[in-house]
């Protein structure tokens, strides 16, 4: 039996809004009342965008997904083997019982 592979999915950007906010802020702070995250976010929305993306790209996370079901893993192998089984691990499973 040939597995049929996972798929390596895109992270979005957008779910990491909050981590990437509370990065600006600890590192660059507030200026006059307002946090770094929300001045960037105003002023230049353009480089708020293109930050966000660099931090979210350069967390390093890979989500794979299951060819038959679609459902997301973490690692490769679990999105290979979430609703497939080799014919080998089969074997195996049969040889010892």
């Amino acid at each position: 039996m040939n597995l049929l592979q996972p798929v390596r999915v895109d992270i979005d950007s957008d779910d990491y809004t909050n981590e990437y906010d509370n990065m600006l802020d600890e590192v660059y702070g507030e200026f006059m009342d307002m946090q770094a995250s929300y001045i960037l976010k105003e002023c230049d929305p353009i480089a708020y965008r293109c930050g966000l993306n660099d931090y979210a790209e350069n967390l390093d996370i890979e989500i794979w997904e299951c060819p038959l079901c679609e459902e997301h893993h973490n690692d490769e192998d679990d999105a290979t083997y979430c609703c497939q089984t080799d014919d080998e691990d089969e074997e195996d499973e049969w040889e010892d019982e």
